[in-house]
């Protein structure tokens, strides 16, 4: 088995539909965040409505890998175990479990064996392990001087390197459909180029579950990446029957001055993701900018606010009282008492409040009430992400 049971609702007006997934015995109702329970307080309680899709992460290298193999390290289980026994409702909650190769090269058989099986262990979805550097594996690289001197890559395609990624997705289906009665996830890299050739080779293979790799970047800023996805599930005819999740996507662009974020990651759901993940790429930060970063306490805490769609900048005691949800599980005490680490609690609450607004517009949708005029009163949208949504939806090629 290849491929999920998908039947999708989709609203009339833009790209947000509903879906409802079936897999490995269990049902998943689209739009949804994902909870990843390693960036959750486990002192901090979230919302109980919150809950349906959990998201693991890990990076391996080969050296991980093979002292696994060894029984030389046993820390990958140990937090895979960890990671289960945070689900509330093991029974009936989906699990995906994504590994991201970090080593030079690909994965030989033996690397692809085990994160094959710990991956089909402890998903109800095997999503196919990513790639880092994902670009300098399918191009060939030159280096140039810049205008200052500075060494800089350039890069050009090679059909040929994309052909071995195409080897790798097929030892890995392989590997993993000698003992599936699961679905597949198919990986999409944040590279278009390749786009037609990847679908169609997925799609062959019956594969109709995907995750996208946004690289860091918005959904806002992938709009064109997303919306070339979509063109090629349609002229495949499988975009009703595809489902799409999305992680290691930002929130938006912080600007020094303002204290309220326009929020990005909300509105993939308007551009073609049924799921929101987690970014699991590590931030990349000069001395200076983290030294400035730790003498600006104001700015320690990104609050997503659902009712105007931004993220708020403060650590302020009378802004937070002001906004905040009635909804929410976290208790606003945390934030005031400044007893635990603003970051932490910071995950909690923006995991569950996404969650939150998922299930709103899941609701919504269900219900058949347009998105548009809903989306429109979200006073921290910008103009022209809001033309952009208006302009999005693709349709099934028929």
């Amino acid at each position: 088995m290849t491929s999920a049971k998908i039947k999708s609702n989709p609203d009339p007006d833009l790209q947000y539909r509903q879906q409802t997934v079936k897999a490995n015995n269990k049902t998943l109702i689209t739009p949804i965040k994902a909870i990843d329970h390693s960036k959750l307080d486990s002192s901090v309680e979230v919302s109980r409505k919150v809950g349906g899709l959990n998201e693991f992460y890990s990076g391996l290298t080969r050296q991980k890998i093979y002292n696994h193999l060894q029984n030389v390290d046993s820390s990958l289980d140990y937090s895979l175990n960890s990671f289960r026994r945070k689900i509330r409702n093991l029974d009936s909650e989906m699990q995906l479990c994504f590994f991201e190769y970090k080593d030079e090269g690909f994965p030989d058989s033996k690397e692809i064996g085990f994160m094959g099986d710990q991956a089909y262990v402890y998903s109800d979805i095997t999503p196919i392990p990513m790639l880092s550097d994902f670009k300098d594996r399918v191009s060939n690289i030159s280096i140039k001087k810049d205008s200052k001197g500075k060494d800089v890559k350039e890069y050009s395609p090679s059909e040929s390197k994309f052909n071995r990624f195409i080897k790798y997705l097929s030892d890995v289906i392989e590997t993993i459909e000698q003992k599936n009665n699961k679905p597949i996830m198919g990986y999409i890299p944040n590279y278009r180029l390749f786009f037609k050739e990847l679908i169609e080779f997925y799609v062959k293979k019956g594969i109709n579950t995907f995750y996208f790799d946004a690289n860091g970047s918005s959904p806002m800023s992938n709009q064109t990446t997303l919306h070339n996805l979509l063109r090629e599930l349609s002229a495949q005819e499988t975009l009703e029957t595809s489902f799409v999740h999305m992680l290691n996507h930002n929130y938006g662009k912080p600007y020094k001055d303002n204290l309220i974020i326009a929020a990005k990651d909300i509105l993939g759901f308007g551009l073609g993701i049924d799921s929101l993940g987690e970014k699991h790429m590590q931030l990349k930060l000069s001395k200076e900018l983290a030294e400035k970063m730790k003498k600006n306490p104001d700015n320690r805490s990104r609050l997503f606010i659902k009712n105007s769609y931004g993220y708020i900048k403060t650590s302020d005691a009378k802004t937070i009282k002001e906004f905040y949800p009635n909804d929410s599980g976290v208790d606003i005490e945390h934030f005031l008492s400044k007893t635990k680490a603003p970051y932490s609690i910071q995950n909690s609450f923006n995991m569950e409040q996404l969650a939150l607004e998922a299930i709103q517009l899941k609701n919504r949708i269900g219900e058949s009430t347009p998105i548009l005029p809903y989306v429109e009163k979200k006073k921290n949208i910008k103009d022209e992400d809001l033309k952009i949504l208006k302009k999005f939806k693709v349709k099934d090629k028929k």
